[in-house]
């Protein structure tokens, strides 16, 4: 991503999201101007500077590498592909049960790396599975059973930088398909809660299974009692979703993708009579489970993850979902790759649809950056505020990672942003 050399703006978009007016003035790749002031902006200025980068909170893949496949992935490659992308990234990966020693060691060869300072756009790595009732859209070797021994040797990389791990509470349910393999011997929800949070590590709850809506949904209240023991501040920073709406029973139709759905989109999106949602009807609008993630997410016991590319959800529905619970309680993801495969299994795509598709037609990845996504919450009048909460500051607040934003310091890590959507990523050193 290019660094302008030149430029002058006036506006300053702090770490609470308020947009602050400031004199600020580049030349030649230096500061040779940074005043903030206390008064606030009351429209969108034209440029504005905000101390940190976008956060790749839930990302499969950049360029040419599969995070999946860490048994080769060049770390120091990945950082660079997020230098030049202009966002700190959290590398999601799928874990096969036969691999799980060797990820002990990718994740001792990680927080080497973290350590040296070798990877400062790296900010960590999070597992999407093993414990999924659902696999959707992840690689069928992605989803298995981890007895006590496999959990505590996933919980110990919670020291090396292993963020959260993607799981379904209600994977132990009869309708899920890890059921078969389940054991009296394997542990209980409120075991492995208590060994990931202790390690460190969040649990984001997704992939859930569809055959008893109510039950899972009673899953995910037995997920937040336990938590609550053992999170060590708010407790929605311990636990935010897998991407909200997809990969659960719903009650609504929430994506138009094909060009013959979205000629119907029109019409249904209108009979989804989104005004009237609220916090008392939200079971019969949008079913048990996604009911629970946004009334939990109001309530500040989880942190709702959303993928705003317009593909996965429909814009609309997800500007309801913010106008519900607000920016403080969302981070925006785009849960994608920009290769072909996850996990050692080809994708292909549908033309005119930017997604990514397993064999069986099931979707399995986006493949929209999150300067798309910043233009499509600015098309549903979000304001910008808002948008940084979202896709930078939640996620920072939430993984203890300050932003210095106090006026007598330059930001070492600053994106120059116009309004329009173009952004540059400009290093401080």
């Amino acid at each position: 991503m290019p660094s302008p050399q030149n430029f002058t703006c006036h506006a300053f978009l702090d770490s609470s999201g308020i947009m602050r007016k400031a004199h600020i003035r580049r030349e030649a790749d230096c500061w040779t101007e940074f005043q903030i002031e206390n008064a606030v902006w009351n429209s969108p200025p034209e440029s504005y500077i905000v101390p940190t980068l976008p956060v790749e909170f839930h990302c499969h893949g950049m360029q040419t590498q599969d995070f999946s496949a860490f048994l080769t992935l060049d770390l120091t490659l990945a950082n660079e592909d997020a230098e030049r992308e202009g966002v700190f990234c959290i590398l999601s990966i799928s874990l096969p049960y036969q691999h799980l020693d060797e990820f002990l060691t990718f994740m001792q060869a990680f927080a080497y790396l973290k350590q040296t300072g070798a990877l400062p756009y790296i900010i960590g790595i999070s597992l999407e599975g093993p414990l999924l009732a659902s696999f959707g859209g992840t690689p069928r070797t992605g989803s298995w059973v981890p007895t006590k021994k496999e959990w505590e040797k996933l919980a110990s990389c919670g020291k090396h930088g292993l963020h959260y791990i993607v799981l379904s509470p209600d994977a132990q349910l009869p309708g899920s398909c890890l059921a078969p393999q389940i054991s009296a011997d394997h542990p209980t929800l409120q075991w492995i809660v208590a060994t990931l949070l202790q390690a460190g590590i969040r649990l984001a709850s997704g992939h859930f299974q569809r055959s008893d809506p109510e039950a899972s949904a009673a899953c995910i209240r037995v997920l937040i009692q336990e938590a609550k023991k053992y999170a060590p501040g708010p407790l929605s920073y311990s636990l935010p979703t897998d991407h909200l709406f997809n990969d659960m029973p719903l009650n609504f139709r929430h994506a138009w993708r094909t060009p013959q759905e979205k000629l119907l989109r029109a019409q249904q999106i209108s009979e989804l009579h989104l005004e009237q949602w609220n916090m008392d009807n939200l079971e019969i609008m949008l079913g048990n489970v996604p009911a629970e993630l946004v009334r939990s997410a109001y309530k500040e016991q989880t942190m709702l993850c959303i993928n705003f590319d317009g593909e996965h959800v429909d814009l609309a529905v997800c500007r309801r979902i913010v106008e519900l619970v607000g920016a403080k309680a969302i981070i925006a993801i785009t849960d994608s790759t920009d290769t072909n495969t996850i996990g050692g299994q080809v994708l292909h795509r549908k033309e005119g649809i930017r997604l990514w598709y397993q064999h069986n037609d099931i979707v399995a990845v986006g493949m929209s950056s999150l300067d798309q996504q910043m233009k499509n919450m600015r098309s549903i009048g979000i304001d910008e505020g808002a948008i940084w909460e979202m896709i930078a500051l939640v996620p920072l607040r939430m993984l203890g990672i300050a932003v210095d934003d106090q006026v007598q310091k330059v930001p070492q890590y600053c994106s120059y942003v116009t309004v329009e959507g173009q952004r540059y990523a400009i290093v401080s050193h």
